[in-house]
């Protein structure tokens, strides 16, 4: 409802503004076609508002993909070692008990209490019962060999000892397990523990991912960087490829923060308003910008320190245009 009455509000107040300029007895004088004056009165009246551009340094992007991962296959891993334990717990207490009846068998043996086919066949019971437990433990570790090889150490410490929590946000659909791949020609030292990624390919709409751990590299003739990593489970599915941005260690750029309402687009040019003078203000052009937290880094064309502006821009963009086109205003 808000968004609706500013928009109705827009003509008006823009009508509003050339007047107060007209009537704040400014003489005739060209201004830049990259400028547009406006009286402070009206700036008030239009609620613009200004923000001095933050200095920053930001490094730039790997570019990468990702594959959102079905859990599914962990999650049958996580049951066939909870039964494979259970198994293992049954035979070893089956062995221990045969262990004690056959030191039963042999001391009531060795003091002729007991005939000897009564001790072979004890002796076959604990053998047998050995056995069912060596096959127990083989099988349970070969459960966590393959948890481990497929997997890593970190994914695979979840799903075998039951930490607590760690599965609880993907079973219930608010993670999602990412496994995120570079190429060849960008190997960082060190994973970041932040990244960006988007299933449409879009930067401005890319949402965070975390480190979990490095994924194994299971196959020989992939030479890229494996990682794990999780993300909000609200805008991609398992199965989705995503792309992904990945902060570059080695590539460092100073420039400056902007807030994201501060960047508007004019036929395809990305601009901003800065303010240079109480009742005047500039456009200027962004030929490179890149998404950040809640707004965009620039590396170029804005200072640290310039009054940029945060609310208003667009009615600045259509009191430019009626003031370099008064002609076809009037008509």
């Amino acid at each position: 409802m808000k968004q609706q009455v500013k928009i109705a509000l827009l003509p008006a107040l823009l009508c509003l503004i050339s007047h107060t300029f007209a009537d704040g007895g400014t003489s005739p004088v060209e201004i830049a076609a990259t400028q547009v004056a406006v009286s402070e009165a009206a700036q008030q009246l239009a609620g613009i508002q200004v923000s001095p551009a933050q200095a920053s340094q930001h490094r730039q992007e790997i570019n990468g993909f990702g594959k959102a991962i079905d859990l599914q296959p962990l999650l049958n891993i996580h049951t066939r070692h909870r039964e494979a334990l259970n198994g293992l717990y049954m035979a070893k207490a089956a062995l221990n008990t045969a262990q004690q009846a056959l030191d039963r068998y042999q001391e009531l043996y060795a003091h002729g209490a007991t005939p000897l086919h009564t001790l072979q066949n004890q002796q076959l019971q604990w053998q047998n019962a050995s056995l069912q437990s060596a096959a127990a433990t083989a099988k349970l570790q070969a459960i966590q060999a393959e948890t481990l090889l497929h997997w890593g150490p970190v994914l695979a410490a979840w799903v075998l000892t039951d930490q607590p929590g760690k599965l609880e946000g993907f079973l219930n659909g608010k993670a999602l397990l990412l496994q995120v791949s570079l190429p060849t020609n960008h190997q960082p030292t060190v994973a970041p523990a932040i990244i960006f990624v988007d299933p449409s390919g879009e930067r401005s709409k890319a949402q965070r991912a975390s480190l979990i751990a490095p994924a194994p590299q299971n196959d020989p003739n992939d030479q890229s960087s494996n990682y794990f990593y999780e993300t909000s489970g609200q805008a991609i599915r398992a199965g989705m490829r995503v792309s992904v941005w990945m902060p570059d260690d080695n590539q460092q750029e100073k420039g400056v923060n902007i807030p994201a309402s501060a960047l508007l687009w004019s036929q395809q040019q990305a601009l901003v308003y800065i303010k240079v003078a109480p009742a005047l203000f500039r456009q200027q052009a962004i030929s490179h910008y890149t998404a950040i937290d809640g707004g965009y880094f620039i590396a170029e064309a804005v200072k640290a320190g310039d009054a940029v502006v945060t609310t208003g821009a667009q009615m600045l963009l259509s009191e430019q245009l009626k003031q370099q086109n008064p002609k076809q205003d009037d008509d």
